[in-house]
């Protein structure tokens, strides 16, 4: 009859038993090692990803970040906590030297993936912040664009190159071949590299965005596209401009669009022969005008001196609108209420006049 004594005495020469090096016992307790740590991590994986996905969908989940990008960062931090109770559980038991060997790289090569998958995206999400700290739309959507593959292909490179020195390769030849040719690729395509760069420069600092209306050497038009090599703006005459990115970094670049109000200075000039209330009230007049277009500020009105025509004054307004035709509009307006104010009053303007004057024949000059 088995006794329970022989039951405990067969259960225990049964875990015992060693294979590749270790009990059966040994693999046991590396598996519930395993399994329990990846239990844990696999309830906090669920937990994380429910609740971030459920407050990223609410619509004052910080507003201009992307939220699918932060989720993919949140992924790949998670991703790399399963590796370490396996890792664990493996490296409770004992193996030989080769197989132990096998599982230290593995777990490496491993790992450093997931660090590097983790660090792309957290790059990624950096960068795509702060391009949408004021930009909408399509002028984020180019940038981000643009930029994400190249940020990516350096953080691998750089992930890659890691991992192969840890592994024991010699990897100074390749690094110092690599540097000779970046160094020749530089020197031959100089001009289209600095363009390259000047372009992230521009997507970095934002001068400019698509669809600004932006000044450049005494030009005004709009801009269309920018380019990783050029920048391309409409002129108002029609015809598009292109320019090299690094002239675009260079040049006095004057922007319209971020003009939150715009001043403006304009004279005119009244004849002589105007009698002297009547240009007394020339700067009421104005004034009036002026106070009744909305959105307009009259800074001064004066007269500033005596001109070769006539009483010459200068005026300085305030329209406080970022849009240049909102601007043109209300100073046009102006410009028509003088015109029809001075004709009421019959006031005139003042231009120039040629007088010919013809002496008596003979008279001596």
């Amino acid at each position: 009859m088995t006794t329970v004594t022989d039951m405990q005495n067969a259960v225990h020469d049964f875990f015992v038993q060693e294979l590749l090096r270790n009990s059966l016992g040994a693999y046991v307790t590396a598996l519930l090692i395993a399994a329990g740590g990846l239990t844990v991590v696999y309830l906090a994986q669920r937990i994380v990803l429910v609740r971030l996905q459920r407050w990223s969908k609410a619509p004052s989940a910080l507003p201009g970040i992307n939220r699918k990008i932060l989720v993919n960062v949140t992924r790949s931090l998670l991703g790399i906590l399963p590796l370490a109770p396996v890792f664990w559980g493996l490296r409770s038991l004992s193996f030989g030297a080769g197989l132990s060997r096998f599982i230290d790289v593995s777990f490496m090569v491993l790992f450093t993936l997931a660090v590097v998958r983790l660090l792309a995206n957290l790059m990624c999400f950096l960068l795509d912040a702060v391009l949408r700290g004021s930009r909408t739309g399509h002028a984020a959507q180019v940038g981000i664009g643009a930029l994400l593959p190249i940020v990516r292909t350096v953080v691998w490179a750089l992930g890659v190159t890691f991992l192969l020195d840890n592994l024991g390769f010699q990897i100074s030849t390749i690094v110092a071949g690599l540097g000779i040719m970046g160094v020749a690729v530089g020197l031959a395509g100089q001009a289209i590299l600095a363009d390259f760069f000047n372009y992230i420069v521009i997507l970095l600092d934002k001068p400019f965005e698509l669809g600004d209306s932006i000044t450049v050497d005494g030009v005004t038009g709009t801009v269309e596209r920018i380019g990783i090599k050029t920048t391309r703006i409409r002129a108002a005459t029609g015809e598009m401009l292109v320019y090299p990115n690094s002239d675009m970094t260079k040049k006095q670049v004057g922007n319209q669009q971020k003009a939150i109000t715009r001043i403006r200075v304009f004279r005119l000039s009244v004849p002589y022969e105007t009698p002297y209330a009547t240009v007394q009230a020339v700067p009421g007049i104005i004034q009036e005008l002026a106070g009744n277009i909305a959105g307009m500020q009259l800074n001064r009105i004066h007269m500033v001196g005596f001109g070769p025509t006539g009483f010459d004054f200068e005026g300085s307004i305030t329209e406080n609108s970022g849009d240049s035709n909102v601007c043109l509009t209300a100073q046009q307006m102006l410009f028509f209420g003088i015109m029809q104010a001075f004709s009421s009053r019959n006031i005139a303007f003042a231009y120039p006049v040629t007088r010919v004057v013809q002496g008596e024949a003979g008279r001596p000059k």
